[in-house]
């Protein structure tokens, strides 16, 4: 069984999800008119912050608004619902990194390696059956009332994936629940086109093999190792992200045009500069390299989805030296600017 990077116990209260995930499942709430305008209330978040991707979440600030929503929703199999989106709707670097692959079994081990960045909730991993594969997703925490909200989400995304790779009538050829069989069990039927079992060993889809080789839409290397390169330097360089670290990032994205110096940025995080400096160098971080990771971060983006002149996006990024801008770009990715998009 080949798994990906998994969350241990020590993790789940690092901010390290994109809002996107939850955002999606707020909307979702919403359309059955069920109010959420209350439900960032004692989070410690700000809405407006997570929908910009400006604050990322912990596992557990997460899950706490999946919990509201397994209580508020009429019962249901609303994970489907919610991991079921058509796949082009799915932004971030992941979603781009595997629209860009190759075959779908290329996608599936980017996908295995790098799913914590997409701001997954579960784990995956992939085994081996014969003539089949399946890829089986593991929750973090035991947890009755999540489970079936978490694994629906899960399993329902992994089956759009095959469906954007194949054709909108794929069937896989199983998929299997750990859990009893609901009331509502014929909606999985309606949603997987295929036998669905309950009170399995696991929770899994299974598929033959020839998916595995079954090309991608849009495949594009140079974009892929662009986006691999990101992927890999998140792991390697920031890592789930500690309170403190996305804390102060959030401060930082938030004046990027403006930036503000350390002791002011201490000042809204109600500590002194020396404390501040003291707790990010307990992280093995600097104050200075946070600043540079948000600004290398928000410069990659608008080079790949805009044609805003260099000129400006270094000022959106905090330069007014358009120079000074270029060097410091060539030193985060080895790279000019220019060069950059036109590899893209």
């Amino acid at each position: 069984m080949a798994g990906g990077s998994q969350i241990n116990a020590s993790q789940l209260d690092q901010a390290a999800i994109p809002g996107d995930l939850v955002m999606r499942l707020l909307g979702l709430c919403e359309s059955q008119r069920v109010p959420t305008h209350r439900w960032f209330d004692g989070t410690g978040l700000d809405r407006t912050s997570v929908q910009e991707g400006v604050q990322l979440l912990s596992y557990r600030q997460a899950c706490s608004f999946v919990r509201r929503a397994a209580r508020a929703l009429p019962k249901g199999a609303w994970g489907l619902a919610w991991g079921g989106v058509d796949i082009r709707e799915r932004g971030g670097l992941v979603g781009l990194a595997l629209r860009s692959c190759e075959t779908f079994g290329d996608a599936l081990a980017l996908w295995v390696r790098h799913h914590q960045a997409a701001g997954s909730l579960t784990d995956f991993a992939v085994e081996d059956f014969s003539d089949e594969f399946a890829i089986r997703v593991e929750v973090r925490e035991r947890d009755p009332e999540l489970e079936p909200f978490l694994l629906e989400m899960a399993l329902s995304a992994v089956v759009s994936w095959m469906r954007y790779a194949s054709s909108s009538e794929f069937a896989p050829s199983r998929v299997e629940f750990a859990y009893p069989q609901p009331p509502f069990a014929d909606s999985y039927a309606k949603f997987f086109q295929c036998p669905v079992l309950f009170g399995a060993g696991a929770n899994r889809v299974r598929a033959h093999r020839s998916l595995l080789l079954v090309p991608m839409k849009t495949p594009n290397v140079r974009q892929l190792a662009l986006a691999v390169h990101a992927l890999e330097a998140r792991i390697d360089v920031v890592g789930p992200a500690p309170g403190l670290l996305s804390v102060v990032r959030a401060q930082l994205k938030r004046d990027l045009r403006s930036p503000v110096p350390m002791a002011q940025t201490a000042e809204r995080l109600h500590m002194s500069e020396r404390t501040l400096r003291r707790r990010l160098a307990s992280a093995g971080r600097t104050f200075a390299e946070l600043r540079d990771e948000v600004r290398a971060e928000r410069a990659l983006d608008l080079l790949r989805t805009t044609r805003s002149p260099v000129k400006t996006i270094a000022a959106e990024v905090g330069y007014r030296d358009e120079r000074e801008f270029r060097r410091a770009f060539r030193r985060w990715t080895g790279k000019a600017p220019k060069s950059f998009r036109d590899e893209i």
